[in-house]
């Protein structure tokens, strides 16, 4: 159903609509209200199947592209291209490929986002992320709080300073480098562009993740707010395992500072998180310190034990840190680094920033030994 059939029904569906409740016909109202519904229920899933059929035609299309697309680089000898911000036009064409520095390699910044953002690092917990940031972003705060004083009627009231200070962030280099033998180049049915893809996403997954929630820093400045020095409040728990007050009090610790507490969550591994299930609240308790994912009343979220070990205990709210990628990305294909053993080198270096906007967001509880 073309979508000016169907605004072309829809009015029609209005006119007799409003006949029926001039009318003050309700049975001929709900009968044309039931119609309306289902041309509106089979328009949507018309317009849902053309988009997954768009989509599957456009992904094919630049799978094969970004193949040939190497396959001509390697040819030229070694080739750099910044990486798309997005395929506007949804399909390229093999035209494009006469001319490199135009079309440049159909891999996207959003085709290496998107993976990401299904996993710990932005949906999750809250975090938000910018891609192709120019330059270096500032926050600037205030390092002193202004307040009213009580004063006689004649009296002069005084000046407050008001000292700002600023947050700045600091660029680091990642890297990944991927190995491909001129075998898979060659073989028609590989799929180079989803190998490429998902390997890029695990390495940087598996970095931004340490970045973000590991306690010591991946290198560089990249180091998130549970390192070690970062300002974020410390608790020690008496035990192996956290007590429910003991979780109270990492909440109460980031309440204090007077920080939102609408996106505030817990982390920890699966194997805390289950035995957590079986401790009750108290002893007059019916309850469990986790019920429905939950506790405090807040989410829990859980990691790889090698990032949050067992006993230990992250909390916070993620909107207080920025991750960002800066500026361009960089793609480059080196057939030469790795032709003995008849490979092309793909190399992707992009630069990335973690700054942590108020330290008082976080709070880390640890077990004791």
């Amino acid at each position: 159903m073309a979508r000016n059939d169907f605004r072309t029904q829809m009015l029609g569906y209005q006119a007799r609509l409003k006949e029926a409740a001039e009318k003050n016909d309700q049975s001929a109202f709900d009968a044309v209200m039931r119609e309306a519904k289902m041309c509106q229920t089979m328009f949507d899933a018309e317009m849902s199947l053309t988009k997954a059929m768009e989509q599957k035609v456009s992904m094919a299309k630049r799978s094969k592209l970004f193949q040939e697309a190497v396959k001509a680089a390697k040819q030229g000898g070694q080739t750099e291209f910044a990486l798309q911000r997005s395929v506007t036009s949804g399909i390229l064409h093999e035209g494009d490929l006469n001319n490199m520095e135009t079309a440049g390699i159909p891999l996207t910044i959003e085709d290496l986002q998107d993976p990401l953002e299904m996993g710990l690092i932005y949906n999750t917990v809250g975090l938000q992320i910018a891609t192709g940031v120019r330059g270096n972003i500032e926050w600037p705060f205030l390092d002193t709080v202004a307040e009213c004083t009580v004063n006689g009627e004649l009296d002069e009231v005084g000046d407050t300073d008001l000292d700002y200070s600023k947050l700045t962030t600091t660029q680091n280099r990642l890297s990944v480098s991927i190995l491909v033998t001129n075998e898979a180049l060659a073989n028609s049915s590989f799929d180079l562009q989803t190998s490429v893809i998902t390997q890029i996403n695990k390495a940087l997954g598996r970095t931004l993740n340490k970045a973000v929630i590991g306690q010591t820093s991946v290198g560089g400045t990249l180091a998130g707010p549970f390192v070690s020095g970062s300002g974020a409040s410390e608790v020690t728990f008496a035990g192996s395992l956290p007590t429910f007050e003991e979780l109270l009090s990492m909440e109460g610790a980031v309440a204090d500072a007077a920080v939102d507490m609408s996106r505030f969550c817990y982390i920890m591994n699966a194997v805390t998180k289950s035995q957590l299930k079986a401790v009750p609240k108290s002893s007059s308790c019916p309850s469990f310190v986790v019920e429905d994912d939950q506790t405090c009343g807040y989410p829990i979220f859980t990691t790889d034990s090698n990032l949050v070990p067992t006993g230990t205990v992250l909390a916070g709210n993620f909107s207080y840190a920025a991750l960002n990628q800066h500026g361009d990305s960089i793609f480059i294909i080196d057939p030469y680094t790795a032709a003995k053993k008849n490979a092309v080198v793909l190399t992707l270096n992009a630069n990335w920033s973690l700054t942590v906007l108020r330290p008082q967001a976080f709070c880390i509880g640890t077990a004791t030994a």
